[in-house]
């Protein structure tokens, strides 16, 4: 015989806890009710809050095709389903009046639908779950593992909290039914967290990740990256992670691998077959102009060898050896377009050999007190006269910063205002570059601002 016990919040209600007040964009949170409510209105859930205002408070969720808001595609709070909540003062929540949500009398189990694609789920439970222990007990290798917002970052994780929730996706194209089973998914019941060893791996070996974190100095984005496993192919298969949609009021940037045959053609984590030599292509859109943008790698298990990882930032034509540096820091503008490449000594050496004369725009712009303004010469002469000189709005010249002969490669020059002899004041100033060989004799303009 089955006993069922279902246990009814009708006077003293469920109160939701540990949740952040304030205007900012870093006071949003992921929640769910684990409840059936008897009004499952938003603005009867959040009455507290008063009516809905976005002035005060906003409440968003993903239904697997876009973001949408409250009175604008939803109206109710269901449970097993997350949503997006900022709220600007102060208050106490309570759910009003509901019920626990019934098992099934047979599996002890209760139902969660999953779509193909991202699901904004919430945790069904008044108790915090294990994620992986989910998908471990439903024998299901196509949803992937949880993706959690916290105050400042959006991370992969395992445990989702009561009265939280998460992003999963899932692989396929078919609507799945997941059995959660409190007894089996419970954080009490302790099992050995999920290690991704690949991520360990050193760039010479069989498969390897290296993680991209994106952060604007107030958010950090950790899903990105990029790698290489035997198994994989060149488009979208297990190993990759597709883009997660979050909406742009809560984190104003993203990065991203475009692949425009796929299904989902914005992937966060690129991972392609393993092979000697490799070029990622990828884009940082960032949504406020002129945000500081910094991107961030662990380096530390890149290991001794003779694989390299370049960044390339195209059209500042900036370059980092990312075995040797683990930052890399820009202001976004609209989209900035990256290059990652991977390869030996000699692949390196003979890709990065520039095609074509380029004369990038000086970084960061505005500046302060140093700015670098980078060049490339192009692998068609032997060297070159190069001669930069920086000049103000009078046309005097303030500062030579090249005249010298130059081999073929990517360069960057360097000027701090503070060094010089004389008081360099703020404005804007030219920077000409000239350049000279048996092919080329031309000159090349660009613009900075000093504040």
């Amino acid at each position: 015989p089955e006993t069922q016990m279902v246990l009814h919040y009708d006077t003293v209600f469920a109160e939701l806890p540990d949740l952040k007040f304030g205007e900012t964009v870093n006071r949003y949170q992921i929640i769910s009710i684990p409840l059936e409510l008897q009004n499952s209105n938003a603005e009867a859930v959040f009455d507290e809050l008063d009516g809905y205002n976005v002035k005060y408070w906003r409440l968003f969720h993903h239904n697997g095709l876009s973001n949408i808001e409250y009175k604008n595609g939803f109206t109710d709070i269901i449970p097993g389903l997350g949503y997006w909540l900022i709220a600007r003062d102060s208050t106490t929540i309570e759910t009003g009046a509901g019920r626990t949500v019934r098992l099934d009398s047979i599996s002890k189990a209760y139902d969660l639908n999953l779509n193909p694609g991202w699901n904004q789920i919430g945790n069904p439970f008044d108790i915090d779950i294990r994620w992986d222990d989910v998908i471990f007990d439903n024998k299901n290798l196509n949803i992937g593992r949880v993706r959690l917002y916290t105050e400042d970052s959006l991370s992969e994780g395992n445990v989702i909290p009561r009265f939280r929730g998460g992003f999963v996706f899932l692989e396929g194209e078919d609507t799945i039914n997941v059995q959660l089973r409190p007894d089996i998914i419970s954080v009490l019941a302790r099992r050995q967290e999920f290690v991704d060893q690949d991520r360990f791996n050193t760039l010479d070996q069989p498969s390897w990740i290296a993680g991209l974190k994106i952060s604007n100095g107030s958010f950090t984005n950790t899903l990105s990256g990029i790698g290489m496993h035997p198994e994989a192919i060149e488009g979208k298969d297990w190993h990759d992670e597709v883009l997660m949609p979050v909406p742009r009021e809560i984190i104003p940037f993203e990065l991203a691998f475009n692949h425009p045959d796929e299904k989902y053609d914005k992937f966060s984590l690129d991972v392609t077959r393993t092979t000697d030599k490799y070029i990622w292509e990828f884009e940082v859109r960032s949504f406020i102009e002129g945000q500081k943008l910094t991107i961030n790698w662990n380096n530390k298990h890149f290991g001794d060898n003779d694989m390299n990882l370049i960044l390339i930032h195209k059209g500042i034509e900036k370059l980092i050896d990312m075995k040797d540096l683990n930052t890399y820091s820009f202001h976004g503008t609209g989209i900035n377009q990256f290059r990652i490449v991977f390869g030996d000594d000699s692949f390196v050496d003979e890709y990065l050999k520039p095609e074509t004369l380029t004369f990038g725009n000086g970084y960061p712009n505005p500046f302060r007190e140093e700015v670098t303004i980078p060049f490339t010469l192009p692998d068609n002469e032997s060297e070159y006269l190069v001669t930069v000189n920086i000049y103000d709005l009078t046309g005097n010249m303030v500062k030579q910063l090249a005249d010298d002969y130059y081999s073929p490669g990517y360069y960057t020059l360097n000027w701090n205002s503070l060094e010089s002899s004389k008081t360099i004041r703020n404005g804007i100033y030219i920077i000409k570059m000239s350049v000279q060989s048996d092919r080329i004799n031309t000159s090349l303009i660009r613009k900075v601002l000093k504040y």
